[in-house]
């Protein structure tokens, strides 16, 4: 292995006699200085710096040229990000194999700065950028800040991060969550090979502009000291990893991804056979364990229950159980990619700007929101400033007009309702004192529905500061936190082809907007969402 590369020297060295013979004349130089001294054994050996078998033949002796001494800095500085781009992560030599230990590795015998003659491997440029002190590339700090910048106002979520940060001073998990996916979905749009010196170019993007990040917590290279292996990690690398897979799995072209967004499948690219999903079907409306087969089979028909607009819950006994919800919840993942979280993710930013909202427009809830401002403000405990933001949201809006049936005006009864705002918000969200008043509750809700000519619509229920239930028809899905629950009931809208509750459907439709980025064809345009949305966004 190494040998024949000294092999290889060796003949080209002896294409040039000048060279050849200063070649020779160096090598009895470098043994007189003392960095070398030959060896006796079976052959002839020479132990420079490292330790590598020399070849003799006719009393020639070949042998490795020490590493140049040259100034780094120098080295560096003209290296631009243009220059970098141009190299693909699988065809860099990273700094762990050029230098290793191993003294018969092919890369050891050839280090990087010993001479163009002997270096013939590797090219010169990118040997200086792997010997760059500043992790393998230098920019100006400026380049990888206005990168992230540019990449992060061209999205809503981009943007997001950044009105966190300048109101609060720092990122929290959600936030950095959001930050890595949004820039890795950027990338993997252009190019789904993202390599090492791209990734160490995007965190220190992030840390130049977010000043309180560190660049590892977005990436660490891989490294190996002696035994021990530090593998490639952190949150670009991590959701990187994740796309990757989703890719491969839908078979999408690598040369231009398309990342999924608020996308349903068109009824007329879908080739559906009810032949192919019957015993699925039929599993589905017969069983609910086990679990397993049961979110098996929900999944592989969700396309065909999706098309036929067969999501009663009354035929599908699995979504009537406790944990009902989660299917719901697949559902709703498989019509929105990646906007699952959306609501958990932006909910702290929300505060922030509704707090100033409130501030900036003097907006009064009146005495008895007094000690509600106040907790979304600062909260006594922990998770009461997201109660304070459930009970505040729906004020915000004045009541709207809705229409009923117009066959009401036949029976010369109103044909339209104007709910109060008392309405509105318990239409939104219900706050109730008892688990005891769950059943009242409901009927009181079933027998106005009735007198309006409507269908009551899944709604949300706090009991207390305890229990948080999402009710659809008769099914009550206890939930842990009343943001679990407002997600749950707005995916439900969705999964189940149902429609907002007309008394707070501007309510909703600003969680739809706002929250989860979801803009379809047939939603109504309501001039209060789109002005509340504009003004927390230009807060």
């Amino acid at each position: 292995m190494a040998l024949s590369r000294f092999y290889n020297l060796e003949r080209k060295l002896q294409r040039d006699a000048n060279l050849y013979d200063e070649y020779r004349k160096f090598m009895v130089e470098y043994e007189e200085l003392g960095h070398m001294k030959p060896a006796k054994s079976k052959g002839t050996y020479f132990i420079p710096h490292h330790a590598v078998e020399v070849f003799q033949e006719n009393n020639v002796q070949p042998l490795i040229l020490p590493p140049v001494d040259t100034n780094e800095s120098d080295k560096c500085k003209n290296i631009q990000i243009s220059d970098i781009e141009v190299f693909e992560f699988e065809d860099i030599p990273t700094p762990d194999n050029l230098y290793t230990q191993d003294v018969f590795q092919d890369e050891t015998l050839y280090r990087p700065g010993t001479s163009a003659i002997i270096d013939n491997d590797i090219t010169s440029e990118v040997n200086e950028e792997l010997r760059c002190k500043s992790s393998y590339y230098t920019v100006e700090e400026s380049a990888s800040k206005d990168y992230i910048i540019k990449i992060l106002n061209n999205y809503s979520d981009g943007n997001l991060v950044i009105k966190y940060y300048e109101s609060v001073g720092s990122l929290n998990q959600s936030m950095r969550n959001t930050l890595a996916s949004v820039i890795i979905k950027h990338e993997i749009q252009h190019n789904t090979k993202i390599d090492k010196i791209k990734f160490l170019f995007l965190s220190n993007g992030i840390h130049n502009l977010f000043s309180n990040e560190t660049k590892e917590t977005y990436f660490t290279p891989y490294y190996k000291e002696g035994h021990n292996v530090t593998p490639m990690r952190g949150k670009l690398y991590d959701k990187y990893c994740n796309l990757k897979k989703e890719i491969k799995k839908t078979n999408v072209n690598d040369q231009s991804i398309d990342i999924p967004t608020n996308s349903i499948s068109d009824d007329n690219s879908i080739n559906l056979k009810d032949a192919d999903y019957e015993d699925k079907l039929l599993w589905l409306k017969n069983n609910t364990e086990p679990i397993q087969t049961l979110q098996k089979f929900w999944i592989e028909t969700m396309e065909y229950r999706q098309k036929k607009k067969e999501n009663l819950i009354e035929l599908y006994p699995g979504l009537q159980r406790p944990t009902g919800y989660i299917l719901i919840e697949l559902d709703f993942q498989d019509l929105y990619p990646n906007k699952e979280f959306l609501l958990l993710n932006k909910i702290d930013v929300f505060k922030v700007q509704l707090i100033k909202y409130i501030d900036k427009f003097n907006f009064q809830f009146g005495v008895q929101h007094f000690s509600t401002v106040r907790e979304l403000k600062n909260p006594s405990k922990p998770g009461n400033d997201y109660v304070s933001i459930l009970k505040l949201l729906p004020l915000l809006f004045q009541p709207i007009t809705v229409r009923l049936n117009n066959k009401r005006k036949k029976d010369c009864m109103p044909s339209v309702w104007r709910p109060s705002k008392v309405e509105q918000a318990a239409a939104f969200v219900t706050f109730i004192s008892d688990v005891g008043e769950l059943k009242t509750l409901h009927n009181s809700k079933i027998e106005k529905a009735l007198q309006f000519g409507l269908t009551l619509q899944p709604y949300a229920v706090i009991v207390g500061s305890t229990d948080i239930f999402t009710v659809v028809n008769n099914i009550y899905f206890k939930l842990e936190t009343p943001l679990k629950g407002l997600d749950v009931c707005f995916k439900t809208f969705f999964s189940l082809n149902v429609h907002y509750p007309a008394e707070s459907e501007q309510v909703w439709f600003f969680i739809q907007k706002y929250f989860y980025d979801i803009n379809l064809k047939s939603d109504k345009n309501i001039l209060s969402v789109q002005t509340l949305i504009n003004d927390l966004s230009n807060i």
